[in-house]
């Protein structure tokens, strides 16, 4: 299934001048078309990585697997993700510049983990994306709110995980279920989620017992 995704992406990237692989035009959902667009890049990135990963494990080369040549071209060539002076952007010469309740734009941050806080740049960035995203606060809903607290826990700060994972409670009902349009349960689920991402993390082979417990 996961090589059937990345071939759709396949068939529409195009090396540019720089010799990067970029995307047309794509829509991130619920908020604009662009350019090498932020979502489907991460998306890409990562089925790419994966399926290399997957390739490795079943002990496959290029003459049981001919697509891993392709696969490797696309991690080592795919165009980055554009950013600018507030973090991330939606793609090539569009950013983000009004409230936007889904963080489509930084999934690569979480949940596909392909952005780290590794480094200092790295950390810099997704903290930036962070405070912008949620500086536009009219159309955040609760699952606004699970999102920046599951990135800002995997930034090891419980504290404004925590904060952020109260913004929740007022589209709580009684019985636990989530109410915006119409009752639904999902969201609720996305927050014990937020909840275990404080208290146990795994990622860049390496298992962080207790990351990010606020005070």
């Amino acid at each position: 299934i996961l090589t059937r995704a990345v071939n759709y992406y396949r068939h529409f990237l195009t090396e540019g001048a720089d010799k990067r692989l970029h995307l047309p035009s794509t829509q991130s959902p619920e908020y604009a078309n662009a350019e090498d667009c932020s979502y489907d890049l991460s998306l890409l990135r990562w089925g790419a990585s994966r399926l290399l990963e997957l390739a490795a494990e079943k002990n496959l080369d290029s003459s049981s697997e001919p697509l891993i040549s392709e696969w490797t071209d696309i991690q080592n060539r795919l165009v980055p993700l554009h950013a600018n002076a507030n973090g991330i952007m939606i793609g090539k010469n569009k950013e983000l510049t009004s409230s936007h309740r889904h963080w489509s734009h930084l999934i690569s941050i979480y949940p596909l983990r392909t952005l780290t806080p590794l480094t200092k740049a790295n950390r810099d960035l997704i903290e930036t994306s962070l405070d912008h995203w949620h500086s536009f606060s009219r159309a955040l809903q609760g699952y606004s709110f699970t999102g920046g607290a599951c990135i800002a826990a995997s930034l090891g700060d419980g504290e404004r995980a925590l904060s952020l994972l109260n913004g929740l409670k007022p589209y709580l009902r009684p019985n636990t279920m989530y109410r915006e349009s119409g009752p639904v349960m999902e969201t609720p689920l996305h927050g014990a989620t937020a909840m275990q991402e404080m208290l146990l993390q795994s990622w860049g082979g390496t298992l962080r017992v207790f990351p990010a417990v606020p005070a």
